[in-house]
């Protein structure tokens, strides 16, 4: 029985259609390329744009802060006085204070403060750049050791110094935070970087393109990690086999740097299959491949796959 011609024919069609490369088929590098290249600018425009809006925001609310408590300071040094009540059995909250007018030098044996009952002094300056300091101050006017000549403008500036240090402190801290998350961001989107040279690179192979880019990817990874171990120092050798290993990842580095200036798709295969996992097991690999298969998705609707 003589086999159909038409049948034939369309079998050939279809193992043709079968044999060709189905993941690069519908792909176009140069799109792919610019995909990249404006995600990238994006991401760079991005930080940009919000490290300098959150300089700015912040800087502005720091900056009320600041002035606030730069006046209530002021406001403190001018009703900072008080009257001496009674003196106590603990020396040490006598450091608060400044010694009287007319007595410039009201030293005890043990150079510490003196005071008299009922004498008005005031209280020091440096006192209004500590919270903790101004809280002691309570604690002695609480005791009854002291009383406030301007009980209510001192309580009032106190109260602003502690609002606003408070303040500063929060805004600092979330300035951090944000910052931080920016950053954060802009270093995530940064991991798509090397997708730029790996993408010129599988350009060249149009028709195997989405395995020609993983292949340039892995390939720039282990040319990086060749290199690094090929100019370390000679201290971890120390017998002639370190030696001889060391030689030769000399040598597969520096023809590594042969492949990469004159790039091949297979020059870089067989650079990778000598490699195998080595160093794209790693992590800072994994993750940089993770986030370019991702735009790489989204460029396409294709999935990268290693």
């Amino acid at each position: 029985m003589r086999n159909n011609p038409i049948l034939l024919l369309a079998a050939i069609i279809l193992n043709t259609i079968l044999a060709a490369p189905t993941n690069s088929a519908s792909i176009s590098p140069q799109k792919v390329l610019l995909y990249f290249q404006n995600y990238l600018s994006k991401a760079e425009s991005e930080y940009k744009f919000n490290t300098m809006t959150l300089d700015k925001q912040f800087a502005s609310a720091i900056s009320a802060k600041e002035s606030s408590l730069f006046s209530a300071k002021q406001e403190f040094l001018k009703y900072n006085q008080v009257r001496v009540l009674k003196l106590g059995d603990n020396r040490n909250y006598w450091g608060n204070f400044d010694c009287p007018a007319n007595r410039p030098n009201c030293k005890d044996v043990d150079k510490g403060e003196k005071f008299e009952v009922g004498e008005v002094t005031t209280i020091k300056k440096v006192i209004a750049d500590s919270v903790p300091f101004i809280e002691e101050i309570d604690l002695i006017v609480n005791l009854g050791l002291v009383e406030l000549v301007n009980k209510r403008e001192y309580q009032l500036a106190a109260k602003i110094i502690r609002e606003d240090t408070a303040a500063i402190s929060v805004l600092k801290a979330k300035y951090k935070v944000d910052i931080a998350l920016t950053e954060d961001a802009y270093l995530s989107a940064m991991r798509a970087k090397p997708a730029i040279q790996a993408l010129k690179r599988a350009s060249k192979n149009p028709s195997i393109f989405q395995e020609a880019f993983v292949n340039a990817l892995k390939f720039k990874y282990n040319q990086a990690a060749l290199d690094g171990l090929a100019r370390r120092s000679f201290g971890f050798i120390d017998n002639l086999k370190a030696l001889d290993t060391a030689i030769e990842v000399t040598r597969l580095s520096q023809h590594a740097d042969v492949v990469a200036s004159k790039y091949t798709y297979a020059g870089a295969v067989k650079i990778n299959k000598i490699c195998g996992k080595t160093f794209i097991s790693d992590a800072e690999f994994m993750e940089m491949f993770q986030k370019v298969a991702e735009v790489y998705q989204e460029a396409t609707g294709k999935k990268l796959k290693l």
